[in-house]
Formats: C-alpha cells, sequence, structure tokens
C-alpha cells in the first residue's frame, strides 16, 4: 500500500468512526468511501487527492463499489 493510500485510509477510518461516534449508521456512506480507498490502492495512485480522482472512480463503477456497506 502506498503512503498516499494508507494516509487517505486512515483518514477515511477516523471520519467514520466520527460519524458513528455522532449517531449516524453512516452504512452505505462507509462503504463508499472504503470502496473509494480501494480505488486508489488498486489503481496505484498518489496524492494529492484530486476532484479528477473521485470522477475516475465514480465513473469506474455501476454499482459494484457500494456492495461493500461495513
Amino acid at each position: 500500500m502506498s503512503v498516499f493510500a494508507k494516509m487517505l485510509a486512515e483518514k477515511v477510518q477516523s471520519y467514520i468512526e466520527l460519524r458513528r461516534s455522532l449517531g449516524y449508521a453512516f452504512k452505505k456512506q462507509a462503504g463508499i468511501l472504503r470502496a473509494f480507498v480501494r480505488h486508489v490502492e488498486s489503481e496505484q495512485l498518489g496524492g494529492p487527492l484530486t476532484k479528477g480522482m473521485a470522477l475516475n472512480f465514480v465513473l469506474s463503477f455501476a454499482g459494484g463499489a457500494m456492495a461493500e456497506s461495513g
């Protein structure tokens, strides 16, 4: 895992934990965020995070990335 992907995964996990600590179920959203981290890993993308990365992620799946709702 690249340094960028590891940092992104840690930030995503912290954000998920924050939202859940505020009382939100945050299951579907958490699954999408984790799928984005997997996309960054699999495509071996480096930082910084860009709008293009997010757009490519959205366009790269047809609903499959939302399968994980952990």
